[in-house]
């Protein structure tokens, strides 16, 4: 989020909010292979081809729509813009003005709060409505639409300043929802690709079924085979996802650079005209992959006399209920909550301490951008080609992955001491954080949706990932809350990064704690007591 800065004043009295540096865009890269809709899958192999299919209509669908942050309204004193690199930036909100990092923090806050409540209505629904294929894609294609209008926002007066708060929510909101229906293909694609077995198909089996070097397994090395299968090509869903998000940031970001060298005026307007841009190209590539996304099946069924408003309720009951029955499940989910909203406030203080440590203009912020992207695929295309390889198993993955975020937040906090000649104070050091903190996301973010749901039982994907979203929708506000008023007292932007750094820490000791081959094994133990 960068710092704007406008000393002209309109002449109806108002004050012009100075042209935004945008954070542009996020949209997806196409790559859909052309094939037979209808491959057959017999028996209970699918074909390879069909799998890649669900990759790349995965892949396709994994959009993303950067809000752009417009606006500084003037610090101290009022309308004096942001010129000066040792005062903190404040914008207007509500009936005064607060810091700009705050603005974000209780914007987060509200939206937060809003999609936890829609989403628990959708937690205690989704498994039992149809067409689960269908409904992701009209939130994707309604995400992509929220950002149709922005490029029309070009004035730089408090209503558009507004206009753009709202669809800062709005994107939020919609995109939370549609983001955990978008998890539910990769256990759906992993349960393509090695179906459960029947009780009576776990006998011991010999090298004729592929699984063996003409030795005969136990029920227990079935199953592990079983995971071993779904665990691969789930990592290879999921990572295509990451890349194809992260490739088409990289291409808008790089567009919008040229944009921003082709005029002064263009390059005022590049973030607003590549968000419209990108929300038309989600809308068509979500409607490309729509028929090539895997048909999730309908596990579950309503049971009578059961009235469709109390579902949301009864699935909390059960969800609570299972934190005995799934703990592994629940630890591992924990886990990743914490990191995940602790990330999120974290990043928002880092990114505008860059603008108030650096200044950067477009090109650089851009550019910024692009290395965080950058690494993401560098960090999802390592883990794709890797984890097959090696014998480190996702929850080690996991350990490694969640502990660096804990040094790059101490080294944060080294920046709390004034005469500490490192800690956030170098545009080198911005960079580095850069990097790491988003290659061990690009592992984290496939890695979750393919080994959390191992540790629940099969159809009640749509709940439990709902879940995930609500629990975090539940958390995250208390961060963003907390360091808000923190911050615009203090005016100290690192003072957040001791508490990401305690949460940071919880959520690695949760991923070593975890235990997934039991796990996995009471799940199927209660997914069979379900459907025997």
């Amino acid at each position: 989020m960068s710092s704007l800065k406008s000393d002209s004043e309109r002449q109806d009295g108002v004050k012009d909010i100075a042209p935004p540096d945008p954070a542009t865009v996020i949209a997806i890269i196409n790559n859909l292979n052309r094939v037979d809709a209808e491959d057959p899958v017999r028996g209970d192999q699918v074909s390879r081809k069909q799998l890649r299919v669900y990759g790349w209509a995965f892949s396709a669908t994994c959009y993303g729509i950067a809000y752009l942050s417009v606006g500084n309204h003037p610090g101290e004193p009022g309308g004096s813009g942001c010129a000066s690199l040792d005062l903190p930036c404040r914008v207007p909100f509500g009936s005064g003005d607060v810091n700009l990092t705050s603005l974000f923090l209780f914007l987060n806050a509200i939206s937060f709060g809003v999609s936890g409540a829609l989403t628990l209505l959708i937690c205690g629904w989704g498994d039992y409505l149809p067409f689960k294929r269908e409904q992701y894609i009209l939130f994707t294609v309604l995400y992509g639409a929220l950002a149709l209008p922005i490029a029309g926002l070009t004035e730089y007066t408090k209503t558009d300043f507004n206009t753009l708060i709202g669809l800062y929510c709005s994107f939020a909101i919609i995109g939370f929802i549609a983001g955990a229906w978008m998890n539910i293909f990769v256990p759906y694609t992993m349960q393509i690709a090695a179906p459960t077995p029947a009780p009576t198909d776990i006998t011991p089996t010999d090298a004729t079924s592929g699984t063996g070097m003409g030795t005969r397994m136990t029920p227990e090395e079935e199953l592990d085979s079983i995971r071993e299968i779904r665990e691969k090509e789930g990592v290879k869903i999921s990572a295509m996802g990451n890349n194809a998000l992260n490739i088409g940031t990289t291409i808008f970001y790089l567009i919008t650079i040229g944009l921003a060298y082709a005029s002064a005026q263009t390059s005022l307007y590049a973030g607003l005209y590549m968000s419209t841009a990108a929300g038309g190209i989600c809308m068509l590539l979500a409607l490309a992959a729509w028929r090539f996304l895997p048909v999730p099946p309908d596990y579950k069924h309503k049971k009578e006399g059961i009235k469709w408003w109390k579902l949301p309720l009864q699935t909390f009951v059960e969800l609570w209920q299972g934190i005995w029955t799934y703990p592994e499940a629940f630890k591992f989910l924990l886990a990743w909550t914490i990191y995940n909203d602790s990330l999120f406030a974290f990043a928002v203080v880092t990114g505008n301490l860059f603008n108030l440590q650096i200044r950067p203009t477009l090109v650089e912020y851009t550019a910024y951008s692009i290395t965080g992207t950058a690494s993401a695929i560098i960090g999802s295309t390592t883990f794709y080609f890797l984890f097959p390889r090696l014998k480190y198993t996702l929850r080690q993955w996991s350990i490694v992955a969640y502990s660096i975020p804990c040094v790059v937040c101490l080294w944060c906090m080294f920046g709390l001491n004034g005469d500490s000649p490192i800690g956030f104070k170098h545009r080198i050091e911005f960079y580095i954080a850069q990097v790491l903190l988003n290659i061990c996301t690009a592992i984290l973010a496939p890695l979750f949706r393919v080994l959390f749901p191992e540790l629940f039982p099969t159809g009640d994907e749509i709940k439990y990932f709902e879940f995930q979203l609500v629990l975090s929708l539940g958390t995250v506000w208390i961060p963003q809350v907390v360091d808000g008023p923190i911050v615009d007292r203090t005016n100290n932007q690192r003072l957040p990064s001791i508490v990401a750094f305690v949460f940071f820490v919880v959520a690695a000791v949760l991923a070593w704690w975890t235990d997934d081959k039991k796990g996995s094994k009471a799940a199927l133990i209660a997914e069979r007591r379900v459907n025997p």
